[in-house]
């Protein structure tokens, strides 16, 4: 039964990726000419003005955009352990708060990743955590734990990066950095 689950939810998610994208596309291809318009406008009250020294503008320095999103994580801390095949693992420990509307799981609105030396880690199989509870489903304002391992491929440090999958953008709503011992 979780493997249908899985398999609808994993369809849904394309079908809703698809319908925003052809949204976007609509989006765009109506705001290209109300641009064109706009600065056609300015263009004209420009050269209807006489001209003056203009003393140059200070460059608008990027504002950082909040991030929002209807999920709220922490990585927690991480040990160290060994796959079911005895592969050295690090186990990292997550909290997760569901502020959406509709009960859902960590792993279908999450993108957890680990990295080491820039290349991605494969997630292990340990039998010391359930490596299912990210799947459990959590109700609206309800907040839980979650493991997950990833297979080590050397002793340098593991980046952590955890994404909301339902942005649009990769949106990274938590970090952190382990030494391996």
């Amino acid at each position: 039964m979780k493997k249908q689950t899985k398999k609808i939810l994993g369809i849904a998610m394309v079908a809703m990726v698809l319908c925003g994208m052809l949204a976007l596309a609509a989006c765009s291809s109506s705001d290209e000419g109300s641009d064109a318009a706009d600065s056609a406008s300015t263009e004209t009250q420009e050269a209807a003005e006489p001209e003056e020294a203009a003393e140059p503008e200070p460059a608008a320095e990027p504002e950082e955009e909040a991030v929002e999103s209807n999920y709220a994580v922490t990585i927690d801390g991480s040990s160290m352990g060994e796959d079911y095949e005895g592969n050295p693992c690090i186990i990292v420990d997550y909290t997760w708060t569901n502020n959406s509307e509709e009960k859902t799981s960590a792993g279908a609105v999450l993108s957890s990743k680990a990295y080491q030396n820039g290349v991605e880690l494969e997630r292990g199989v340990v039998s010391d955590i359930d490596n299912d509870s990210e799947w459990n489903d959590v109700k609206p304002g309800a907040t839980t734990s979650y493991q997950v391992a990833y297979l080590l491929d050397d002793t340098s440090e593991v980046e952590i990066e955890v994404e909301d999958s339902w942005q649009w953008e990769e949106t990274i709503i938590a970090t952190a950095t382990f030494s391996v011992e």
